[in-house]
């Protein structure tokens, strides 16, 4: 029976020397990922809102561009699908099609692409980033 006894306190202690082994293995490495977090954050900050940013400011570009094209070539649509002859124009249909796809083109401009989250970044980035977190801690 003592040899069970002894057997059994000798894998207790091997088990014990293990987790100790591993707990400072672990804390050497939450060391190491907090010192490596702490020097590369601000860099990391600064990389997150030039990509915000850019990919918002892109994107308002391009709403004003598809908005801009959509308002111009309505307009003329418009003029061809107005006029006293349009009965024997074979433009009207296409025209008309036309205008019902660019005005579908430019509502989905409007709410996606309009946005001024780039400015916000430009002008109050501090506030842009506190806003940024409490939308992910959400």
């Amino acid at each position: 029976m003592s040899d069970v006894k002894e057997e059994v306190a000798e894998v207790v202690h091997s088990a014990k020397e293990q987790l100790e082994i591993a707990l400072v293995d672990l804390i050497q490495s939450s060391v190491k990922a907090k010192d490596f977090l702490v020097g590369e954050l601000p860099e990391v900050v600064e990389q997150l809102l030039m990509w915000k940013f850019w990919y918002n400011f892109i994107w308002f570009v391009g709403a004003i561009i598809v908005l801009t094209f959509s308002w111009k070539k309505i307009n003329k649509w418009y003029k061809v699908c107005s006029e006293d002859n349009w009965r024997t124009d074979d433009l009207v249909i296409p025209s008309m099609v036309g205008m019902v796809f660019l005005a579908f083109a430019s509502f989905i401009a409007l709410i996606e692409g309009i946005n001024v989250t780039w400015l916000q970044i430009w002008v109050a980035p501090k506030i842009y980033l506190i806003e940024y977190l409490a939308s992910l801690t959400k």
